[in-house]
This record gives structure tokens, C-alpha cells and sequence, in this order.
């Protein structure tokens, strides 16, 4: 092991005790570890959740419907969305004539440009549930519930979150806040293969 690999070492773990101390998920370093986790991520993908404990249902800060368990339960969640901001330019252009003192007048044109692009924002911090049948968000200003069957896709962001597309919705939301994106992605995966159509 060189200077270098010590070095890029030392730092990954500094970088993961302060993440541990954010309350932050730290994925597995180690071989053996990536490749277990690796195998209970295939497993939760195949719909098999006996290797996950449910959340106690005196943990949840929802009411649950019947025979409804919960499988994730992150606080400090956030809720973050694609956002059009314009942006408008312009300005004068011509001469100015003086008629009096402190009084002109301007023969020119005024000229303007608006363009328009996506910025992602955060819209909410709140609580992020995730049961076996429904996607549940509460946060201080905005409640978002749908069932696993609107999922048109689902994408994980392994140290941040996940990503979700969901029918009759045009703009995609991320869930953030330092979870594990990956556990939650194979879960829902999991859970919609098994779904009752």
C-alpha cells in the first residue's frame, strides 16, 4: 500500500465519521460486506422483505391503513423537484434628448429577452415513508401520498435518496436527506413485483 492509497483511506474515513455523526448513511467498505450487501439487495429486489424488519408500528407518524406495514421511515427527509425560472434581460438603447434641466427625453427603443431553464429546489423537509402500499411524504407545508402502482420508475442515490417517476405526474421527485437510496430503490422494486393487480 503506497502513500496515495493511505492517504485516499485516511480521508474515506474521516469523510464517513462525519456523515455517522450527521446521522448519515455510510455504505460498506469492505469485500465481503459490499458483496452481502450486494445479495440482500437482490433479494429485497425479488419482493422477498423477510430480511428487513419492519418499522414498529408505534414509530410511525401516520395513521396506517389496514394491513399496512411500514418498511421505511426517514426523518428529515426532503422533498425536491424541477423548477422553470426565467430569467428576463434587456435594456435601452437610443439617444436621449435634454429639453430642460433635470428633464430629457428618449427617442430610443427598450429591448428584452426571457429565457427559461430547470433549477431543482427543495420544496419541503419532512417525514419519508415508504409501506407496502403506499409512498407517503408529510412535511411542514406539503403532503404527498401515492400508491406503489403509480411507480413508473424508480432511481437510487446511494448515499442521498432516491428518484421517483409516477404516472399523472409530470415532474420528477427526489426524496433526500442522507439515507440509504439503494435498500429503499430494491424495496419498492420488491414490493411492486409482488403488487395484486
Amino acid at each position: 500500500m503506497g502513500f496515495m492509497d493511505g492517504y485516499r483511506k485516511a480521508v474515506q474515513s474521516s469523510q464517513d465519521e462525519k456523515r455517522l455523526k450527521q446521522g448519515k448513511y455510510v455504505p460498506p467498505r469492505d469485500p465481503e460486506e459490499i458483496e452481502q450487501r450486494r445479495k440482500l439487495l437482490d433479494v429485497l429486489s425479488q419482493g422477498d422483505l423477510s430480511v428487513i424488519d419492519p418499522v414498529p408500528s408505534d414509530r410511525v407518524p401516520v395513521i396506517m391503513k389496514k394491513n399496512e406495514i411500514c418498511y421505511a421511515c426517514v426523518n428529515g427527509a426532503q422533498l425536491w423537484e424541477d423548477r422553470a425560472v426565467r430569467t428576463t434581460t434587456g435594456g435601452y438603447g437610443g439617444p436621449r434628448i435634454r429639453v430642460a434641466k433635470g428633464v430629457s427625453f428618449g427617442v430610443g427603443g427598450f429591448g428584452a429577452q426571457s429565457t427559461s431553464h430547470e433549477v431543482r429546489k427543495q420544496i419541503d423537509t419532512g417525514v419519508f415513508l415508504l409501506t407496502n402500499k403506499r409512498v407517503i411524504f408529510t412535511g411542514k407545508g406539503k403532503t404527498i401520498e401515492f400508491p406503489l402502482n403509480k411507480i413508473i420508475a424508480v432511481d437510487s442515490f446511494p448515499l442521498e435518496g432516491i428518484r421517483v417517476n409516477r404516472s399523472n405526474k409530470q415532474k420528477t421527485e427526489y426524496y433526500l436527506g442522507g439515507f440509504d437510496g439503494e435498500t429503499v430503490t430494491a424495496t419498492i422494486k420488491g414490493l411492486i413485483s409482488h403488487l395484486e393487480e
